[in-house]
């Protein structure tokens, strides 16, 4: 009976969930301790409350588990909670003390994106091949989100512009998808492929590439790439953090306007519960600015 349970907790994390079959693994593997000290508790006959996760995070606590081992280990029993069909999930407002989440600082809104975009579009150009290769890196980071290691395995076939998409491949971390190109970089990415790549391609001595961005040096020079950018930005009015805040901010954007499993699909997240984080800090960003305007609540 415990097998099957398990076997089905399992299928429900992978085929409801969308975890894959790795991360259900570990999820159950997590689980067998608290379903043990539950049978010891002798408490298996009756719905769990919050005081018993309590008592269960001591036990944790007091085996001196790591601060991630321990919020693995809740994660693990919340979604078993949610598939046992708890209406009120008795981990739900577990928090330990430890180590701080991770804050998203200084998120931008589309229209700051876009000036981002805009600024560097109208830099003065010393090289009119560089500046239109770089430019569609920032415009796959500011429309598409995408992290800066996607961008380097992107091939030239994977663009639509009949169906204005691009395909994302996957990597270690994040799931193959195909994105809606936008009208904002559209006419600088085709003009790109039609007109500079191929010099890229010619400077380096080779016949073709199979890849969109081709470096100065080498055919994957991705590094000198982001490199270049944001020394350029520098020049410019817009006040530019990293790669990373900007994917964050569109990601965060997304979440205003698309479902939570849409999101997850164009940031390429294996786990919904990365895009979770995302709405998180969109959240805390709202109560901060009606405290600055209500203090008073």
């Amino acid at each position: 009976k415990h097998q099957l349970r398990m076997k089905k907790f399992k299928e429900y994390l992978e085929n409801e969930m969308m975890f894959t079959p790795n991360t259900a693994k570990s999820y159950s593997k997590q689980l067998k301790g608290f379903l043990l000290w539950q049978k010891s508790k002798g408490i298996r006959n009756r719905r769990v409350v919050y005081a018993d996760v309590i008592e269960y995070l001591d036990c944790l606590k007091s085996r001196n588990l790591s601060h991630s081992a321990i919020t693995g280990i809740l994660k693990s029993m919340s979604h078993y909670f949610n598939f046992k069909g708890y209406k009120k999930n008795p981990v739900q407002n577990v928090k330990i003390k430890g180590r701080e989440k991770k804050v998203l600082k200084n998120l931008r809104t589309q229209s700051e994106i876009d000036n981002i975009y805009l600024c560097y579009k109208e830099l003065e150009r010393k090289s009119g091949s560089v500046h239109a290769r770089n430019l569609v890196v920032l415009g796959l980071v500011c429309y598409q989100g995408l992290k800066t290691n996607e961008i380097g395995l992107i091939e030239v076939e994977m663009v639509d512009f009949k169906k204005q998409t691009i395909e994302i491949p996957a990597t270690i971390r994040t799931n193959k998808r195909i994105l809606r190109l936008q009208v904002e970089q559209l006419l600088d990415l085709y003009q790109y492929v039609s007109e500079y790549r191929q010099e890229f391609i010619g400077k380096l001595g080779l016949k073709e590439s199979r890849f969109l961005l081709v470096g100065n040096q080498r055919e994957s020079d991705l590094g000198t790439i982001l490199r270049q950018i944001p020394i350029e930005l520098k020049k410019t009015r817009c006040r530019f953090v990293h790669f990373v805040n900007i994917r964050s901010s569109v990601i965060v954007n997304w979440l205003k306007t698309n479902s939570l499993r849409k999101v997850q699909y164009m940031a390429g997240h294996r786990c919904v519960s990365s895009t979770e984080k995302y709405r998180e800090a969109d959240i805390s960003k709202l109560k901060n600015v009606v405290m600055k305007k209500h203090p008073m609540g």
